[in-house]
Parts: structure tokens; C-alpha cells; sequence
């Protein structure tokens, strides 16, 4: 089953369901929108912010890693022994 998830159009407001599978960038840099490039090359904006996008993909059960959970679980791996 392919899993979408809604995203609202940077300057259109138009409703995109974009598939995860296709999305191989996401840049949160722009205070204004949201850039998602998708695996056609097509690259998307949108007026939703990082941690709304986040609780979209993981609702999906997708996990972001980054270093802050890796110094975490590195903290916690280490403070057992």
C-alpha cells in the first residue's frame, strides 16, 4: 500500500498528496516554505513547517535519525554501563 501524506502548495494553496516513497530531499531552510524534491526531479513548496511535516512521516511510521537523538541514545548506552 503506497502512503501518502497532504501538503498544502506554497503560493497556490493547493492540496498535494505526495506518495513518501518519492520524496528523496527535504529542505527546511526558507522561513517562508517548505522545499520537498521528489524522485521525478520535481521539487515541491509548501507552507508547512518542519515539525509538521516530521509528524506527518512518522505517523507513517517513518524515523528521522538525526544527531541529536544519536548523541541521546549514545548518552543513554553509555550512562547503563
Amino acid at each position: 500500500m503506497t502512503k501518502y501524506i497532504e501538503l498544502t502548495g506554497y503560493g497556490n494553496n493547493r492540496k498535494h498528496l505526495v506518495p513518501i516513497k518519492a520524496i528523496v530531499d527535504i529542505c527546511f531552510e526558507d522561513p517562508k516554505y517548505t522545499s520537498i524534491k521528489l524522485i521525478t526531479g520535481a521539487t515541491i513548496n509548501v507552507i508547512e513547517e518542519e515539525m509538521t511535516i516530521i509528524d506527518l512521516l512518522s505517523f507513517h511510521g517513518v524515523v528521522i535519525a538525526n544527531l541529536d537523538v544519536l548523541d541521546r541514545k549514545s548518552t543513554r548506552l553509555n550512562s547503563s554501563h
